[in-house]
């Protein structure tokens, strides 16, 4: 069976976005466990819900200073984020989230958002956002 010029094509682009995807997924595991090790913590806000059509998405963001300098990182696992209403967009676009970042290098960040990420890197839940947690990021 010979494959055609097209077949040939897919073939060698989808093994390329699958592996693309390997190693994102590896380098952000990656630095999610450098984190557990030695971070530093601030806050930030979300800044941007990010959009999805048919034809292209942006994911959500996130951003927070350090030294006088404005971070904007892209908010990874926030399948939450694509339900919220604009009214809880608005609301929750207000709300300071605790967010930890590498002192070496802050664009390695993760904004803590749900209950296992407060319990991963042992960061106790402040009051004031338990129910906004709960109630945003929490779902069964």
């Amino acid at each position: 069976m010979k494959l055609r010029f097209r077949d040939t094509v897919l073939i060698i682009f989808f093994s390329f976005a699958l592996l693309t995807a390997l190693v994102n997924y590896l380098t952000y595991k990656r630095q999610g466990k450098a984190l557990e090790d030695n971070y530093k913590i601030t806050s930030g806000n979300i800044v941007d819900f990010g959009y999805s059509m048919a034809s292209a998405s942006a994911p959500p963001e996130y951003s927070f200073k350090v030294n006088k300098k404005r971070y904007t990182v892209t908010l990874r696992d926030c399948s939450p984020c694509k339900r919220f209403s604009n009214r809880s967009k608005y609301y929750i676009q207000r709300t300071k989230f605790p967010v930890i970042y590498d002192p070496k290098n802050p664009e390695v960040s993760r904004m803590l958002l749900r209950k296992k990420d407060y319990e991963r890197y042992n960061v106790p839940i402040p009051d004031t956002l338990k129910p906004i947690i709960e109630r945003y990021f929490e779902f069964d």
